[in-house]
């Protein structure tokens, strides 16, 4: 009898996601067929944020959207204060209406697609699902095409001729400043392949700070700042390896920062360090929830992003965001800065509400130092 009531017990505790996903869509195609689409979006979306693979609940919140554009173009978008009011338990059917009341929807929209998955990814962490990539992503050894070795590296920027919609958004306030470009190529670090490599990862540690909650913590951050220094270095070192010459080796500086001038480039690596079993975090809108920010409270939004390959950290992944370097005073953001600079990521779950990653303004400079406060870890790292 005692495992008889613990097969029960087990069987009650699977079978309630699955009755209160079937309760919500039951809700929210009855709401939709009384033309209640608050509530039925409502509905929608909590069966989804319970089930995110239920069909039934997507195919039901773009009926929804379609609907509610419709009421938009004939003004009769229903008031949320005039909506009938709850019920005490939801209806049959567990599926889609035979018969539902409102037109039917338009054809899909493309656009109108996009802005569904960004409301979404506002309302339900994890709840966007394949996001759509790029073409024009490449990596950063992408400078020297054929080698097909995968690196800690960045990726190249999206090219400007042809960019993703998902990969940018245009800059507020931001001035376009001329700046000069340096192609000078070190002679005597193309000669010695690990003196080239020594110098990269010297210059990129000192770019990266690295954040971790002291407790209760799910994600480590390893961000990078990766101006034209550091991507010299990077083709230097590519040129090492491959015996380039001093001109091919400026040829591919030059066209992998042709896309940055007048940006600061942020790569973040990204760990989850929880212990088996593993919890997932979600990161797919985690571009969206990073800014830059002074030690003057000015604050930036990026204006390109790479987003990450996965939508829910496991194991480790990265990001790359994109920020103004210049203001629309044409002055520069980070001599604005009194003394540092925070790479701000909010509400990231398992963690603080702000997480704030200190860059001291010495660290924006071509030559590696000796950073404030440097703990052992660092040192090696």
């Amino acid at each position: 009898m005692f495992r008889l009531g613990l097969i029960i017990a087990a069987l009650c505790l699977f079978a309630s996601p699955v009755l209160a996903d079937t309760d919500y869509i039951a809700s929210g195609y009855d709401y939709l067929r009384e033309g209640d689409l608050e509530r039925a979006e409502r509905m929608f979306k909590g069966a989804i944020k319970l089930d995110i693979n239920s069909e039934a609940a997507w195919k039901g919140l773009k009926q929804v959207h379609a609907a509610q554009e419709v009421a938009k173009k004939s003004g009769g978008m229903k008031d949320p204060a005039t909506a009938m009011p709850p019920r005490k338990s939801p209806r049959s059917p567990q599926g889609p209406p035979s018969g539902p009341s409102f037109p039917p929807p338009p054809p899909a929209d493309p656009a109108m697609e996009e802005i569904n998955r960004e409301l979404l990814s506002k309302y339900l962490p994890g709840a966007v699902r394949n996001r759509p990539k790029s073409s024009d992503d490449h990596r950063a050894e992408a400078a020297g095409k054929g080698s097909g070795e995968r690196t800690d590296e960045p990726e190249e920027a999206p090219s400007r001729r042809n960019r993703s919609p998902s990969a940018s958004r245009p800059a507020q306030g931001a001035r376009v400043v001329k700046e000069t470009l340096d192609d000078s190529i070190n002679e005597e670090l193309l000669k010695d392949e690990d003196d080239a490599s020594e110098a990269f990862k010297k210059l990129r540690v000192w770019a990266t700070t690295r954040w971790k909650r002291d407790h209760n913590g799910a994600t480590e951050f390893l961000p990078s700042y990766y101006g034209p220094d550091l991507y010299k270095l990077l083709v230097t070192k590519l040129a090492a390896q491959k015996h380039w010459s001093v001109e091919q080796a400026k040829q591919r500086f030059r066209k992998l920062v042709k896309d940055q001038e007048g940006l600061l480039e942020f790569y973040v690596k990204m760990r989850n360090y929880t212990r088996s079993p593993k919890v997932a975090v979600a990161i797919h809108d985690i571009f969206d929830r990073t800014t830059l920010e002074d030690d003057h409270g000015n604050s930036y939004r990026p204006i390109r992003f790479k987003a990450p390959s996965v939508t829910k950290l496991l194991t480790e992944d990265s990001y790359t965001v994109w920020f103004p370097k210049y203001d629309s005073d044409g002055n520069s953001v980070v001599d604005k800065a009194k003394s540092k600079l925070f790479l701000i990521i909010n509400d990231q779950e398992h963690e603080p509400a702000t997480i704030r990653i200190p860059f001291e303004k010495k660290q924006f400079k071509g030559e590696a130092g000796e950073k404030g406060g440097e703990s052992w870890w660092d040192k090696l790292f």
